[in-house]
């Protein structure tokens, strides 16, 4: 639980740049207007958490073993 609060307080700065680029992936409108259509912004969190907190744990063992084999 740790590791998931210290990745989000450390990528937080950058959550307003990909945001924009997450709410394209999932059809959200860069300007919220009435007639632009809504799309899926609710999935712009969990994809934030996903690429910036989950897949760097899963990540890093493989990294660290590579480096490892490399370097032996």
């Amino acid at each position: 639980m740790v590791y998931v609060y210290g990745q989000i307080a450390y990528f937080a700065p950058q959550y307003s740049f990909v945001i924009k680029t997450f709410g394209s992936w999932w059809g959200a409108p860069r300007v919220s207007s009435r007639k632009a259509l809504k799309g899926h912004t609710e999935m712009n969190r969990p994809t934030f958490f996903f690429f910036f907190g989950i897949l760097p744990l899963f990540v890093s063992p493989f990294l660290l073993e590579f480096l490892a084999t490399t370097t032996a």
